[in-house]
């Protein structure tokens, strides 16, 4: 496959090559992922940080080279890179928020590279669209600095907001990078014996997760008194109603203490904490893109919520890596956020 780098600062083409059948391409939205490719030229014309994509391709990946390693004897480049979406790694100050919270994430981004003071940090070519309204409050610990990706997974847990990217074409050339806040994808099903589902191997955490949380006020609190339970429900959402026919049959919970400023975003620290436990599991299995069911990218992309109706159990999950293998055509979907591999594992306990 053809593969184009692009400058990092204009997205001017400053070289290309032809990629070998042995890469790996990796978009994750639980643990920090690195995709490799080995291209056919060794004097290429780019540096770490500029930017690879893959020519005619469906693949919506632009990945910031981290490394470029010459095989002298073999006449090739190794390369590894990070998806695009890392820029959101950059860690801010975040103060309490209420209101359009997909607005509030959208000028999060604009204030750190459209917007921002250092015109350096700016990126001329990227654009930051925000679609919808969903109405929340965020509330942070005094001096809290954190990742903007800290605050996607947050929202993407308790709200169903996502982000995504795409390359600009005009006129046949790279015009821009456009990144979408949006609602994510929901409603979406996938049996485990359709055609296009292969290999399909399932893993769960063998212990129940939390269920129930009981938030209980601070002895200091002067405007809010009452002490507050919100339930996971068997269909995926929360409620305060504990008299719902989908609890679940064991009840685990959880006490948390809230301060007065902590009052307004209960609800969305009861859905990020308990969707978590609820996405306890890993579901992989190869994927025909070639299908009529749901196309990866327009139907389906990383952070979309599906059904997925086992053989013996149906699970309301979320679809959190894609990793193309050696083809551009078959490639792995995992479900969920358990993660099977030491290496992944090892990653998931640096990031707490």
């Amino acid at each position: 496959m053809e593969v184009v780098f692009l400058d990092c600062r204009t997205l001017e083409v400053l070289d290309f090559g032809f990629a070998s059948d042995d890469f790996n391409i990796i978009i994750d939205c639980v643990v920090p992922q690195v995709s490799s490719f080995k291209v056919n030229k060794i004097n290429l014309n780019v540096e770490v940080g500029d930017y690879l994509v893959i020519k005619n391709s469906p693949i919506n990946y632009i990945g910031i080279i981290t490394s470029l390693d010459v095989e002298d004897n073999a006449h090739v480049t190794d390369i590894k890179t990070k998806d695009f979406i890392s820029i959101l790694d950059i860690k801010i100050k975040l103060t309490n928020y209420s209101g359009n919270l997909i607005y509030y994430l959208g000028n999060l981004i604009k204030n750190q590279y459209v917007n921002n003071a250092d015109a350096m940090q700016n990126l001329p070519y990227l654009t930051v669209e925000t679609l919808g309204s969903i109405n929340g409050a965020l509330t942070f610990e005094e001096d809290t600095v954190s990742s903007i990706s800290s605050v996607v997974s947050t929202l993407n847990k308790a709200y169903s907001i996502g982000v995504h990217y795409e390359l600009i074409y005009a006129f046949g050339a790279f015009a821009g990078i456009k990144l979408y806040v949006k609602p994510c994808t929901m409603g979406l099903r996938l049996k485990h014996n359709s055609s296009s589902i292969t290999d399909l191997v399932i893993t769960e955490n063998n212990t129940q997760g939390i269920n129930k949380i009981t938030f209980v006020p601070k002895t200091s609190n002067t405007s809010y008194r009452n002490t507050i339970s919100y339930y996971l429900l068997t269909n995926g959402t929360v409620t305060t109603s504990s008299t719902s026919n989908y609890r679940y049959k064991t009840v685990v919970g959880t006490t948390k203490l809230y301060g007065d400023n902590d009052y307004n975003s209960l609800l969305t620290t009861a859905k990020t904490e308990m969707m978590s436990s609820s996405f306890d599991h890993s579901i992989t299995f190869k994927y025909l893109t070639n299908n009529k069911i749901a196309s990866l990218f327009t139907d389906m992309n990383v952070g979309d919520f599906i059904e997925f109706i086992g053989p013996s159990k149906t699970y309301d999950t979320m679809i959190t890596k894609i990793n193309f293998k050696n083809n551009l055509y078959q490639p792995e979907i995992t479900l969920g956020e358990y993660r099977v591999s030491l290496t992944e594992k090892l990653k998931l306990l640096s990031m707490k």
